[in-house]
């Protein structure tokens, strides 16, 4: 039979891929049914110009993924096999959906549309929360790290990751977490996880049931509700003062099976939890037996007086689980984190991580311990905790005389953000909107927050910003909010 196809001899697929496409097409299609013989190849290679050899390799990828069979003295058909698979283009209904796609799981239609595209407009200015000054990353001593990780890990990084990670890694997380946020651990209590993130999920999966009650801060870290929403949970919203999350109203409140805090920098507002508060959170957990989650993202940049003490350090029931990360102080793009675990927990939650992902990867790992076990870790903490407090002063002082009463600021001890709200007309959503139009990236609030507020509130990330450009991205983020053009 006389076949339809053209090749085109100008673009990168090669002419035999070309011949194999169409040939399957037009079986998937229909065009050509099964039982129908193609034409021998010498006759199909005439028609298109093309060698024998082409038109022979073609056939012979068909006949191997079984779309065609070959009888020995008679030629080349289309597989009879397939019957029950093509269905002939004319009997389709035109502008039909055949796609059939499965239907979703409870927890599936839970995270549906919880993940937010992470679309980066055309940016002059960007203070959306947590960016760190890649300018300033030691790249050189990075470059160093992984030159002793090839050198000296090469067995490491030829071997299955371990469940719980890298030793090397786990001894340098926990030396550094026992110096700097008196957590008191050994190596054996660290597991590696592939972003804090996933060690909270991690943690729902191994904990709760669909309907055990939680606790979270409000306002609060959107994405830790999402993922306790997430495991069929009932969140409560505790609300946040100056001291930290209010621990009288969760008492009140009955009975959590878990709470999930910010207590050192409170995300999003700034606020440092109380000792009184800590204390009183401790009591309750071990009277409850209710875990408690702490978060400690970023207190590597504390400015004011030395970093406070880790709630896990002051523990004494053993219902505190901490976990930290390498996103804030490190890179973002690294994508590791950690949890410090009471011992009975490590080997189910190991478990649960190796199930998961087999492991964070071993290269990414063995780097982080030799830049921390070299030093370089915590000569990039201390400078850059003079770099950002510099920052912040720039930029707050800035937005302090531009707006003026029109602006009020949380409590900025530490972190890479500070909590603004604005006197504005305008809701947060559309002063980001206009300024995103002239260059500048801003987050509203309004999703950390379980209740609208009425001020225009924005979670803006001072890190990225060298000192230089804070006036020009304050004029900008000023004339968005108010300005009446």
């Amino acid at each position: 039979m006389d076949l339809a196809l053209t090749v085109q001899p100008d673009i990168e697929t090669p002419l035999h891929r070309q011949v194999y496409d169409g040939i399957r097409t037009a079986i998937l299609t229909g065009l050509l049914r099964p039982g129908d013989r193609l034409p021998p190849s010498r006759v199909l290679a005439g028609q298109l110009s093309l060698s024998r050899m082409t038109v022979s390799e073609a056939y012979d990828q068909l006949q191997t993924e079984g779309y065609v069979q070959g009888r020995r003295g008679s030629g080349t058909y289309v597989a009879p096999d397939l019957s029950a698979w093509v269905l002939p283009s004319a009997t389709v209904p035109a502008g039909a959906d055949r796609a059939r796609p499965p239907e979703l799981s409870p927890f599936g239609r839970r995270v549906a549309g919880a993940a937010q595209p992470n679309v980066s407009p055309v940016l002059r200015w960007d203070l959306r929360p947590n960016r760190v000054a890649d300018d300033l990353f030691p790249w050189d001593a990075w470059e160093d790290a992984t030159r002793t990780a090839l050198s000296r890990h090469r067995s490491a990084l030829v071997s299955p990751p371990p469940a719980a990670g890298l030793p090397l890694l786990r001894e340098a997380i926990a030396a550094h977490v026992s110096r700097y946020r008196a957590v008191v651990c050994s190596a054996d209590q660290v597991v590696v996880v592939t972003g804090s993130q996933q060690g909270l999920s991690l943690l729902a999966q191994l904990l709760l049931r669909p309907g055990d009650r939680v606790a979270i801060e409000d306002p609060g870290y959107p994405a830790a509700r999402q993922a306790l929403e997430a495991h069929g949970t009932t969140v409560s919203h505790v609300p946040v003062d100056t001291e930290g999350l209010r621990v009288d109203t969760l008492d009140r409140a009955g009975r959590h099976r878990l709470v999930y805090v910010t207590p050192s920098h409170q995300h999003p507002t700034g606020a440092t939890m109380s000792l009184s508060r800590r204390l009183a959170l401790l009591e309750l957990a071990g009277r409850e037996r209710m875990t408690v989650l702490e978060d400690d993202y970023d207190s590597e940049f504390r400015y004011e007086g030395s970093p406070i003490e880790s709630l896990q350090g002051l523990d004494r029931w053993g219902q505190v689980i901490y976990a930290g990360t390498f996103s804030k102080s490190v890179l973002p793009g690294l994508r590791i984190g950690f949890v410090v675990l009471p011992e009975p927990l490590v080997e189910a939650f190991a478990a649960a991580k190796s199930l998961q992902d087999g492991g964070t990867p071993m290269m990414e790992q063995v780097v982080l311990a030799e830049f921390m076990v070299s030093g370089s870790f915590e000569r990039h903490i201390r400078r850059m905790r003079r770099v950002y407090r510099s920052r912040r002063d720039a930029f707050l002082a800035t937005l302090a005389r531009e707006l003026g009463d029109s602006v009020s600021i949380g409590p900025c001890h530490g972190g890479l953000t500070a909590l603004v709200n604005v006197d504005a007309l305008r809701k947060a959503e559309d002063i980001a909107a206009r300024a995103a139009g002239k260059g500048l990236a801003v987050r509203p609030a309004t999703a950390y927050y379980a209740v609208a507020q009425e001020r225009s509130s924005f979670l803006i990330g001072f890190g990225g910003l060298p000192e230089s450009q804070a006036p020009e991205a304050v004029a900008v983020l000023r004339s968005a909010a108010l300005d009446t053009e």
